[in-house]
């Protein structure tokens, strides 16, 4: 799947070096809510990188679209 969707990128933006390191998540979730205008997020509350991500964009005043609630609901 994920090479897929490197085939239909319109672009890619490589934000760091490869190799995994956890502030290298964190820098990559602020390099895409600054490049957006909306954030779209499947958030169940639980602390971690997608809430860094999500309290970043919070920050930074970002209009944020949490679809965990609607994802939950089909899943039940």
């Amino acid at each position: 799947m994920h090479h897929m969707l490197l085939k239909r990128a319109a672009r890619i933006v490589h934000v760091c070096e490869p190799g995994y390191a956890a502030w290298k998540m964190q820098r990559r979730n602020e390099a895409m809510v600054d490049a957006c205008t909306h954030v779209l997020a499947l958030w169940d509350g639980s602390s971690g990188g997608t809430e860094n991500c999500v309290k970043y964009a919070e920050k930074k005043r970002k209009p944020i679209i949490n679809l965990w609630a609607i994802w939950k609901g089909d899943r039940q």
